[in-house]
């Protein structure tokens, strides 16, 4: 990306956050995996969408994150980043992708399409997250792409989501990443959704407080760290709380919307459907109250929009030639569109 791209996204963000449109679409474009704990049936192919272009158009977010499910089973992907980047009022893109079905030919033609992000979830080192994914090899072969993505011009975000079982290996991650030249986001399960147990040992909370504050001195140092420190601060308190931050997301139909792979929209994907897109001219999400989760699209949409928040969300980036997975390089600092680790 430009500095001059950058720049102009900054710009299309903060007349965003002025106008009543969602900062963040986030396109279900497949409920299938390729990740042997989730099945796969012909019943989740029928019916995808093979355009979501129109739903974009109506909804005019700043930014359009492909998900799924695995978005690489769709073998039209290309097609289908083709048709949102081609609108008039062109979104931000990103595909958040496990990473075994990004060859260099599929990540060339994503490129192509005008494809901006690539987000990849990690949340171990080596075999632990081969385990923790169900795909034996695909850390090293994660790893190994890293910089062919970088020299096609992604920028690249990997995602990891802090759990128990990784809080000793959060800052060791940071710094792995800040290696590889890539931008590092982090998420958290809600505690109470099952995904993950609570923090609720003190000494389980006081190895989260010491990960999060070495986050901080790691965001200050190399600077690839996108989640916000708003971001960070309210994830101890959330924890803390028990997952009950709040009165309620208020980002959740607002600030961000989910749309299944047939076209249905929800305030996020933990919710029901309340339209198809083709109703929302006269349907409208009932309101809720829910505080289950500090995931970053809810986090990073509710942060105050400080100094230090925008410069962390519009920070444009040069990207740097792509190196050897372990070469002690400089960090990419890119910019950041609200949810970093979508």
């Amino acid at each position: 990306m430009q500095v001059r791209d950058a720049v102009g996204y900054g710009i299309r963000f903060a007349a965003n956050a002025l106008n009543d449109r969602p900062r963040t679409l986030f396109l279900e474009v497949t409920r299938r995996c390729n990740a042997p704990r989730r099945g796969d049936d012909h019943d989740r192919r029928r019916g995808e969408l093979v355009d979501y272009a129109p739903i974009v158009a109506r909804l005019a977010p700043f930014r359009v994150t492909f998900t799924g499910g695995e978005p690489l089973l769709r073998r039209e992907i290309a097609d289908l980043v083709r048709g949102v980047t081609g609108l008039p009022d062109k979104p931000y893109t990103a595909l958040v992708t496990n990473g075994w079905l990004l060859g260099i030919e599929r990540a060339r033609a994503l490129r192509a399409a005008g494809l901006e992000q690539i987000t990849l979830p990690v949340d171990f080192i080596g075999e632990a997250h081969d385990r923790a994914r169900g795909l034996p090899g695909l850390y090293r072969r994660v790893e190994a792409r890293i910089p062919d993505l970088l020299s096609l011009g992604f920028r690249v975000v990997v995602r990891t989501t802090i759990q128990h079982a990784n809080v000793d290996e959060l800052v060791p991650l940071a710094r792995l990443t800040a290696r590889w030249g890539v931008a590092h986001a982090f998420s958290a399960p809600s505690p109470r959704s099952g995904a993950t147990p609570a923090f609720t040992e003190p000494r389980q909370l006081a190895a989260l407080r010491r990960a999060v504050a070495e986050l901080r001195s790691e965001k200050r140092r190399a600077g690839h760290i996108v989640s916000s420190d708003s971001y960070l601060d309210n994830l101890i308190a959330y924890v803390v709380t028990d997952g009950r931050l709040g009165e309620r997301c208020r980002a959740a139909g607002s600030r961000f919307l989910h749309v299944d792979p047939w076209g249905y929209v929800s305030i996020c994907a933990g919710f029901e459907p309340f339209a198809h897109w083709t109703e929302l001219d006269w349907k409208r999400p009932a309101a809720h109250d829910c505080t289950g989760c500090w995931d970053a699209c809810r986090g990073e949409s509710e942060a105050p929009m400080s100094l230090g928040f925008l410069r962390d969300l519009v920070r444009p980036s040069l990207l740097r030639a792509p190196a050897p997975p372990h070469a002690n390089l400089p960090a990419v600092q890119a910019l950041s569109s609200g949810a970093p680790n979508a």
